[in-house]
């Protein structure tokens, strides 16, 4: 009767023990079930990121594809009116006295690589932007489309001069470019003074790889 009664206990701790075992498996198994689900989550949540940033840079390429040569990522030459009653363009505007023959004529260059638009000091040669004096930098805010119109707001200019260069106090300019046919019409809104007569004295742009098709006004002895 008591080695009855011991092997029954002995069979009931190896029982308790075995459910206890099973419920620690159990227990452990939903752990990992759990983690396992957290590391997926993780996984799919830095995909996620990975993806939009990829498709931001594809998106962001394609803009930049958009935008017309002939205004972005270009030179633009300052034009003057010359023929008013002239329908083509090449007879109505040309280079005058102040940009071929007056130095500070500013020029500029939209980059929308950099999000910035120089402007900078005409001159006569082909030379490349990185040569060029710089005269004013803008910081690009926004780019608007608006049917071959493109508005840009600047959140930010800065100033260069001989000797140094000075951040202008914040004032909210945009840039407007109305395309037309061949050229630009500019007008700036809310245009500092700081840089008014250097920067605003054309209203009216055209890529330097055309220059060449409008006439220029003689400088006779002038050596600007």
């Amino acid at each position: 009767m008591k080695q009855l009664l011991y092997i029954s206990l002995v069979f009931i701790f190896i029982s308790c023990k075995k459910k206890v075992t099973d419920s620690k498996v159990i227990l452990n198994t939903e752990k990992d079930t759990i983690e396992q689900k957290e590391d997926k989550k993780s996984i799919s949540l830095l995909k996620e990121k990975s993806n939009t940033i990829k498709n931001d840079t594809v998106n962001l390429k394609n803009q930049k594809g958009d935008y017309p040569s002939d205004l972005f990522n270009t030179k633009l030459i300052g034009l003057a009116i010359k023929d008013s009653l002239s329908n083509n363009a090449y007879n109505k505007y040309w280079i005058d006295f102040d940009a071929y023959c007056y130095s500070p004529a500013a020029s500029f260059y939209i980059d929308t690589y950099k999000k910035k638009i120089y402007a900078i000091e005409y001159t006569f040669e082909n030379t490349a932007i990185e040569e060029d004096k710089i005269l004013f930098q803008f910081d690009i805010k926004t780019i608007i489309n608006d049917n071959g119109n493109y508005q840009i707001y600047l959140n930010k200019v800065e100033q260069f001069t001989v000797e140094n260069y000075d951040k202008i106090e914040y004032i909210e300019t945009v840039f407007n470019f109305k395309k037309l046919n061949t050229v630009y019409k500019l007008d700036i809104e809310n245009n500092p003074p700081t840089f008014y007569s250097e920067v605003n004295r054309y209203n009216f742009f055209v890529s330097k790889k055309k220059e060449s098709k409008f006439e220029h006004e003689d400088c006779g002895d002038f050596e600007g």
